[in-house]
């Protein structure tokens, strides 16, 4: 496996920055399973696509795709919105990285 990998002190910080308190069993059960999905992942990045260039899912079926009007509804304030973050950059949320890469 080439991409990323779950080791203990990921697990760890992940689930403090989720407020979690897992157990040591739950921590290595974690590491095991999250890595298995990672490289399920990569396994799939490495897959050729043998469709066409002219290929497309929502033609292929020959029945409609139905789809709906894009409608405008009213959301909070940004101002408002953004009161509740703990931290933020401009008209965003921060959120701590918890991935090396």
């Amino acid at each position: 496996m080439s991409g990323v990998v779950i080791d203990e002190k990921t697990v760890k910080n992940v689930a403090k920055l989720a407020r979690l308190k897992l157990t040591d069993e739950e921590t290595r059960y974690y590491e095991k399973h999250l890595n298995v999905v990672f490289q399920y992942v990569e396994k799939i990045k490495s897959l050729k696509d043998n469709l066409g260039s002219d290929w497309r899912a929502d033609l292929s079926s020959g029945e409609h795709t139905p789809e709906r009007d894009d409608v405008i509804i009213a959301s909070l304030p940004t101002d408002e919105f953004l009161s509740q973050a703990p931290k933020k950059i401009g008209t965003a949320f921060q959120v701590p990285k918890i991935l090396d890469q």
